[in-house]
C-alpha cells in the first residue's frame, strides 16, 4: 500500500509550485552557449565583436595552438569577376602553409563588410570548398588537408 501511495504523489515542484534550481542553471547555460555559439556564426558576424581579425592575429592564434605555420604571403585580393570564379569581395588575401602537411596550403580572406563576407562563403559552400568563417575572415583550406590539423585550426580560430 505503502509503494502505491507513493507513486501517485506529485513531484515536489509541482506540490510547491518552485521550480528547480538545476533547471534554472540548465536554462542559463543553454542561453550562454547559445549566444557563443551564434557569435561565432556568418550572421553575427560584425554585430560589435570587437575590432576587425588581421592575419597576424589568425596566424598567431594558429601558432598559439601548436601549429607550425610558414611562409605566410600578401597575394592579391579580388580580382576581376569571372564565371566559374568567386566574388571578389575580400579587401586582403594571405597564403600560408601548416608545415609538416602534405596539403596543408590556406588562405586567409579579410572582408570589409559582412555582405562580401557572405557572398564569398556562399560561393564556396555551393562548390564543396573547405573554409572556416569568423567575424569578418574567411580561411580557404585545402580540400585534402588531414581533419585532425582542420580541427586545431577551426578550434583556434573560434578563440579569437
Amino acid at each position: 500500500m505503502f509503494d502505491r501511495i507513493h507513486a501517485t504523489r506529485a513531484p515536489r515542484a509541482a506540490r510547491t509550485g518552485m521550480r528547480r534550481p538545476r533547471h534554472r542553471a540548465l536554462l542559463l547555460a543553454s542561453l550562454l552557449l547559445t549566444s557563443l555559439f551564434s557569435a561565432g556564426s556568418p550572421a553575427g558576424a560584425q554585430s560589435g565583436e570587437g575590432r576587425p581579425l588581421s592575419a597576424a592575429a589568425i596566424v598567431a592564434a594558429f601558432r598559439h595552438a601548436g601549429l607550425a605555420i610558414d611562409r605566410l604571403q600578401r597575394q592579391p585580393a579580388g580580382g576581376d569577376p569571372s564565371p566559374g570564379e568567386p566574388p571578389p569581395t575580400e579587401r586582403e588575401a594571405w597564403g600560408f602553409i601548416v608545415r609538416g602537411q602534405a596539403h596543408g596550403d590556406g588562405r586567409i580572406l579579410l572582408f570589409a563588410t559582412a555582405r562580401g563576407r557572405d557572398a564569398k562563403a556562399a560561393w564556396f559552400r555551393r562548390f564543396g570548398v573547405r573554409v572556416l568563417v569568423r567575424r569578418d575572415a574567411i580561411v580557404w583550406l585545402d580540400q585534402k588537408m588531414a581533419p585532425v590539423v582542420v580541427a586545431r585550426l577551426r578550434h583556434a580560430l573560434e578563440v579569437i
